[in-house]
């Protein structure tokens, strides 16, 4: 029985001690996320801590050596595809005044037409007429005397 008193003692230490060190190391984990929040570096910092040996950096610095080396390319193409967004969203304003002078245009030709196609009946009609006053008029002077 006194054995499994000490047994359960020494079970109650060791937790006490696992209890302390979790405690600790969620305490350093917070302090370590809280350094870790600003990690932009700029290119001058990034070629600074680029030339030192990786012993000589601090865990911040590494990360942040890191998350640059992954973020950069990624900047960079986003700054080519921001850029080359701009100039398509430039191209298709012009496109797009384009398309609307060239509806106006066509929406002009297509009243011209109308007209024509009313002018160009309109004068057949004349013309048939006309040719109907001259056939009239022939067949007067020819049959003069009938008449």
């Amino acid at each position: 029985q006194e054995q499994t008193r000490a047994e359960i003692e020494r079970i109650m230490q060791r937790q006490q001690q696992l209890e302390t060190a979790n405690t600790r190391l969620q305490a350093h984990a917070g302090d370590i996320r809280r350094s870790l929040h600003d990690l932009n570096l700029t290119e001058g910092q990034y070629f600074e801590l680029k030339g030192m040996a990786e012993e000589q950096l601090t865990l911040k610095e590494y990360v942040a050596l890191r998350f640059y080396d992954a973020v950069q390319p990624l900047q960079q193409r986003s700054a080519v595809l921001e850029t080359r967004c701009r100039e398509l969203e430039t191209d298709l304003r012009e496109h797009q005044q384009d398309l609307d002078t060239c509806q106006e245009n066509l929406k002009a030709e297509k009243q011209g037409r109308s007209d024509a196609e009313v002018k160009c009946q309109r004068l057949t009609l004349e013309l048939a007429d006309t040719k109907s006053q001259i056939q009239q008029g022939d067949y007067k002077r020819e049959n003069y005397d009938r008449v």
